[in-house]
C-alpha cells in the first residue's frame, strides 16, 4: 500500500490504511484484471441445442478458465456475447454466465499464480477473508461499461462496498488489477 500523492488523488492517508495495530485495518476491496475472474454457465437446453461444445451438462460448470480439453472446445461458443436490436450486450442465445459471489479467492481464475503473492503479502499485513476486512469482488469480464451487465455489477459493487464499511465503521480501500481500476473509476 503506497502513501497517496495527496495533490492528485482523493486516496485514504497511508496511517488511516495501515495503523500500527494489525488488528484495526481499513478494509481492502480487490477487483481483479480482465480474464481475472472464474465464470460458470449453465445451458438452457429448451432455448438451444449446444452441438458445438459437444457438452451435455446440465447445470452450472466452470468454462472460464477452461479446466478441460472439453471446456477448451466450448469456451468460446459459450463466453462469446450477442447485441440485441436495442444495441445491449448479452449472452450468447441459450446461455446463462456467471461468477461467484463476492468475498471468495476461490473466485479467481488465477489459482495463485498471478495474484498469490499480493494475498500473501496482505494477509502478513493483517487482511483477510476470514478477519472480514478484505472482500474479493469477481466480476463478468466481458461486458464494457454502460452495458446492463456493467452497470449492475457497479451497483453490486456498490453494496458490498457500504456493508463494508458500515460493519468496519470505516471508509473502504479499493484495489484494481488492471480492468478492475476501470471497474473502480466506473
Amino acid at each position: 500500500v503506497y502513501e497517496p500523492n495527496k495533490a492528485r488523488t482523493k486516496c485514504v492517508p497511508r496511517d488511516e490504511i495501515r495503523p500500527a495495530d494489525k488488528t484495526s485495518r481499513a478494509p481492502l476491496v480487490f477487483l481483479p484484471g480482465f480474464l481475472g475472474s472464474k465464470l460458470k454457465a449453465r445451458f438452457d437446453f429448451k432455448k438451444k441445442k449446444n452441438e458445438a461444445c459437444l457438452l451435455n451438462k446440465r447445470g452450472w460448470f466452470n468454462v472460464w478458465p477452461p479446466l478441460s480439453l472439453q471446456t477448451l472446445k466450448c469456451f468460446v461458443h459459450v463466453l462469446i456475447t450477442r447485441v440485441t436490436s436495442e444495441g445491449e450486450a448479452s449472452d450468447a442465445e441459450g446461455v446463462q454466465i456467471r461468477t461467484d459471489h463476492f468475498g471468495s479467492q476461490s473466485s479467481l481464475s488465477d489459482h495463485g499464480l498471478v495474484y498469490g503473492d499480493l494475498f500473501d503479502t496482505l494477509k502478513d499485513a493483517g487482511w483477510s477473508e476470514k478477519k472480514g476486512n478484505l472482500l474479493v469482488a469477481p466480476f463478468d469480464w466481458r461486458f464494457s461499461p454502460g452495458s446492463e451487465k456493467f452497470d449492475a455489477l457497479v451497483d453490486r459493487l456498490r453494496v458490498a462496498i457500504e456493508d463494508l464499511t458500515t460493519k468496519q465503521n470505516r471508509r473502504a480501500v479499493l484495489i484494481g488489477h488492471s480492468y478492475g481500476a476501470v471497474v473502480i473509476y466506473e
